[in-house]
């Protein structure tokens, strides 16, 4: 059997490892559920998460390298919000680097306020395990969103 096979979701078709594939749609999973232990079983020991955004607008917009810090951030994130919708799609998969297009609508807890928007990841697949995600989201909408939050808490 051939390992590589057509691999077709959004508008972009690549030639792709089915177990690569298998595995970036369980993490993606397991966030859908909030599932953060199981999530992080897809991931290397030494995984590095970064989040592209102001650093100032959270102190979970920024790198994060092992699973302990990883774990921390994850659950720091489901600590402030709750996700009323999350859905994503892979949108390619090539040489180990897969590209994600997700939409969310998220209810900050402390103030009530709800955000919706997308992100897009490149997660990068080696030997098995998830071993590097770059995470955009778009900065003008968090920051605004962000700064709205620390003024209803006053």
């Amino acid at each position: 059997m051939n390992d590589d096979f057509e691999y077709v979701r959004g508008r972009s078709a690549a030639v792709c490892q089915e177990a690569d594939v298998a595995l970036i749609e369980r993490a993606l999973m397991y966030w859908r559920v909030q599932d953060v232990e199981s999530m992080l079983s897809t991931y290397a020991d030494g995984i590095v998460y970064h989040v592209y955004t102001f650093q100032e607008a959270s102190p979970q917009f920024a790198e994060f390298a092992g699973k302990e810090a990883v774990r921390a951030v994850l659950y720091d994130i489901l600590a402030d919000f709750d996700y009323l919708f999350y859905a994503s799609d892979l949108i390619e998969l090539r040489d180990g680097v897969a590209r994600v297009q997700s939409r969310f609508v998220l209810r900050h807890r402390g103030s009530g306020e709800s955000l919706s928007g997308s992100k897009r990841q490149r997660i990068h697949v080696a030997n098995g395990v998830i071993v590097r995600i770059d995470e955009y989201h778009d900065v003008a909408m968090v920051d605004a969103f962000m700064r709205l939050t620390k003024f209803k808490l006053r």
